[in-house]
């Protein structure tokens, strides 16, 4: 029996009943062997390709998936029956609809019920060479946020060198659209705490990355990109815009705890820098 809970127990009715996977557990009994009996087909490759697509960043929860964590995420009970998923939360709630994820309704995460189906994630990152630089990625965006909100620019520098040389195949910087793609693949895991905005309305102008903290008690993040010019001149561009608006409501109250201004640049000709770095951070605390 413990066997038997190990390998298909953890999903549970919305009334809070815990299941097995029956059909496991048939097979696991009939032929008196614990195994994967999992199925692959169907919703499983259509799913997948979606995973594949990395819609909203969905790659990234899906390797903390497999490393045990549990994500948060919004269930969608209409994800299954749409078929054109847009967002991370309707792809990880088709997931839960066709009984790859388990849902807890009282911390509002996902997660992978079971080793039946740890397993057969963990064997479809392994054939899929696009997702096994993702467990690194996963481990860094956790602690670049970690970083920024210390105010430990040098840590944000080594990580943004380590994403971009892992994305250097397909992305290249030529302008600051590309610098912001590589910014949101290292800030990934901050998805799970706040909703990020991409060219985000704010003050007399539009911030690069906006993170506004779901918890008013975190704190809120600017973060102000450029290509060939310096942090200094990112973080001067987003105080004399007065992006910080934008975390501010009409009485001027603010809406998190404190505000971070964040400059990132990078210098295409590493010649024009002293120490030969390629990426440069300067953080502030705005207020």
């Amino acid at each position: 029996m413990d066997d038997l809970k190990n390998w298909y127990d953890g999903y549970q009715t919305a009334s809070g009943e815990r299941l097995y996977n029956p059909h496991s557990v048939v097979y696991a009994l009939s032929n008196n062997q614990v195994a994967d009996y999992w199925t692959t087909s169907g919703p499983y490759a259509e799913i997948f390709d979606y995973i594949m697509d990395n819609v909203d960043g969905v790659k990234e929860a899906i390797i903390r998936l497999v490393r045990g964590e549990a994500v948060p995420a919004a269930l969608k009970a209409s994800a299954a029956t749409e078929r054109k998923w847009k967002t991370r939360d309707e792809v990880l709630s088709a997931m839960v609809v066709y009984g790859f994820l388990t849902y807890d309704e009282t911390e509002e995460t996902v997660s992978i019920p079971n080793k039946e189906l740890r397993d057969e994630f963990a064997s479809t990152v392994s054939k899929e060479p696009s997702l096994h630089y993702l467990d690194a990625l996963a481990r860094e965006s956790n602690r670049i946020l970690k970083a920024t909100l210390e105010q430990d620019a040098g840590t944000v520098e080594d990580i943004m060198e380590f994403v971009h040389n892992t994305e250097a195949l397909i992305l290249n910087y030529n302008n600051e659209n590309e610098l912001a793609a590589i910014v949101n693949l290292a800030y990934l895991g901050a998805r799970d705490y706040y909703d990020v905005e991409r060219e985000a309305k704010s003050g007399k102008g539009y911030a690069d990355i906006l993170f506004m903290p779901r918890d008013p008690s975190r704190d809120g993040m600017i973060v102000e990109l450029k290509v060939d010019h310096s942090a200094e001149e990112a973080i001067q561009q987003l105080k004399d815009n007065a992006y910080a608006l934008k975390f501010k409501d009409i009485s001027g109250r603010k809406k998190c705890r404190r505000i971070i201004a964040v400059g990132i640049n990078y210098v295409s000709d590493s010649k024009n820098l002293k120490d030969k770095k390629s990426h440069h951070c300067l953080i502030e605390i705005l207020e």
